[in-house]
């Protein structure tokens, strides 16, 4: 599970939603923007709609296995960007998700 420090904030939610840049994958997609703030750390959150997965049992575990990559890549992203990744399939598996989450980071420029 991500960090509370490391979480999105509601306003910037809606901030990313409206000015936000996306990039697309096969599983994924995200919207991220650069923060005006000069002394904030990069912040995320994952998106699991119930149109992908029908119970929350299900949605919690594609979200908790996008986080631990997430997680995993902190110490390597750059400070100040607000990314939301939203999930648009049934993929369960793990390691599919992480590498693609790791893709669009990098192309995001989001990864040292």
């Amino acid at each position: 599970m991500l960090p509370t420090k490391n979480r999105l904030k509601k306003e910037d939610f809606s901030t990313i939603l409206k000015k936000g840049r996306f990039l697309h994958g096969q599983n994924l997609y995200i919207k991220y923007l650069k923060s005006e703030n000069i002394d904030d750390i990069s912040r995320f959150s994952i998106v699991v709609p119930a149109k992908v997965q029908k119970t929350s049992v299900g949605r919690h575990l594609v979200k908790r296995r996008v986080s631990a990559t997430v997680e995993k890549l902190l110490k390597s992203s750059k400070p100040q960007y607000l990314c939301a990744f939203f999930v648009k399939t049934k993929e369960e598996n793990g390691k599919i998700l992480g590498q693609e989450t790791e893709e669009l980071l990098k192309k995001a420029g989001i990864l040292n």
